[in-house]
């Protein structure tokens, strides 16, 4: 018995040895940061290499063309900023017109420059006097020509497209795609109240309606659709709408009681 103990305790100092060497086999390696940094730089490198590369051809062409946007937006700005005062249309929130036409006042009233030089110089709410019968008697009143729009003189540039769309309650400038659309010398002389040296001819009706304006069609086989105004024919009391009609535009001409302001 005295013999075989030894031989058990040898045993198993044995086994224990063999299993922190199997320990300390499995326990990762402890790495220093050079080594760690160059796996990291071996890997970055890998994942250029597998990136395709535009050949100098290609290059010179693709900047040809930044080059070629780059002069032609130059060309438009300065274009945009040698343009003079005109009258453009303004869409704001239902109500809010008078507001408006205050905050752009202050605008312009805050601007240093001499009047002359100034980019905004006026802004005004188109109005009309109206007889409307009250309490059985008639009663002049002042009634909005445009409700929902504001009418801004200024030269169009990026100044002054940034100070207006920045004014509280301005929805977006009236006009095709992206560009605001200056009024006809026509339709803002007629808002002025500047009228020229005519023959005395009937009274034209009074269509209150702009060309770029947004409206709705509320009449006839084109009820319910939405379209832009095109041209006002004030002589015939007609509106030429453009109106998607299956995912082509058309142009539909229209008695402006069809239509009413989107």
């Amino acid at each position: 018995m005295e013999e075989v103990l030894p031989a058990v305790q040898q045993a198993d100092a044995a086994q224990g040895v063999e299993v922190a060497v199997a320990t300390e086999a499995l326990a990762p390696a402890k790495r220093s940061w050079v080594a760690r940094v160059t796996d990291f730089l071996r890997d970055v490198r890998g994942e250029i290499r597998k990136v395709t590369w535009p050949t100098w051809e290609e290059l010179k062409k693709a900047t040809g063309v930044i080059i070629v946007f780059v002069i032609f937006l130059g060309f438009l700005i300065g274009l945009m900023d040698t343009a003079e005062h005109r009258w453009y249309a303004i869409q704001t929130t239902a109500g809010h017109e008078n507001k408006v036409r205050s905050l752009i006042g202050r605008r312009i009233a805050d601007d240093p420059r001499p009047d002359e030089e100034k980019p905004i110089r006026e802004a005004l709410v188109p109005t009309q006097e109206v007889v409307e019968i009250k309490n059985g008697k008639k009663v002049t009143v002042e009634r909005k020509l445009y409700p929902g729009y504001v009418l801004v003189n200024m030269v169009l540039n990026q100044e002054t497209i940034h100070v207006i769309n920045g004014i509280q309650g301005v929805i977006k400038f009236v006009g095709t795609g992206r560009m605001p659309m200056p009024l006809r010398a026509e339709e803002a002389n007629r808002l002025l109240g500047i009228e020229e040296a005519v023959k005395e001819e009937e009274p034209q009706e009074q269509i209150p309606f702009l060309v770029g304006q947004v409206v709705e069609i509320t009449e006839g086989p084109f009820s319910d659709f939405s379209g832009t105004v095109e041209e006002v024919i004030r002589d015939k009391g007609k509106v030429r709408v453009a109106v998607s009609l299956f995912g082509r535009p058309t142009s539909v001409e229209l008695d402006y009681l069809q239509l009413k302001a989107h």
